[in-house]
C-alpha cells in the first residue's frame, strides 16, 4: 500500500490536491475576465487596458496569422492593435465591429468588402 493512502498524509495530499485546483480554478477565471474585447458606439476596448474611440482608429487591415484571423489596426497616436476576429461571444467580434463603427469608417470599410468572410 501506498504510504501517502493511509493515515494523516492521505488528508495531507486530498488537502492539498484541493487548494491547487481552487488555485487552478481562480487562475482561470482571472484570465477569462483579461481576455476580453469590448465593442460599443464609443469604440473599442482590448483585454480591459486599451481603449480606443473610433476616432483614434485611422487604418485597418485584416491580417492571419498562424492561420487565425486578425483585424490590424492603426491608431492616430502610431501605435498598432491585433484585434483578433476568431473570439465568439453572442455575435462574431467581426459583425460587432462592422456594426458598431461609423459609417465610412477604416474597419468598417475592411470588414465591409470581405462581408462574406465575416
Amino acid at each position: 500500500m501506498l504510504p501517502l493512502l493511509h493515515g494523516e498524509g492521505w488528508s495531507f495530499t486530498v488537502g492539498f490536491a484541493a487548494v491547487g485546483l481552487g488555485f487552478s480554478a481562480a487562475f482561470t477565471w482571472l484570465v477569462s475576465l483579461t481576455q476580453t474585447i469590448r465593442i460599443s458606439q464609443e469604440g473599442v476596448v482590448l483585454y480591459l487596458v486599451n481603449r480606443a474611440n473610433w476616432a483614434d482608429i485611422v487604418a485597418a487591415e485584416r491580417r492571419p496569422f498562424l492561420r487565425l484571423d486578425y483585424l490590424r489596426v492603426r491608431l492616430r497616436s502610431g501605435r498598432r492593435w491585433a484585434i483578433p476576429l476568431f473570439f465568439r461571444g453572442k455575435t462574431s467580434v467581426a459583425e460587432a465591429l462592422v456594426t458598431f463603427s461609423p459609417a465610412g469608417h477604416p474597419v468598417q470599410v475592411c470588414l465591409g468588402a470581405s462581408r462574406g468572410a465575416v
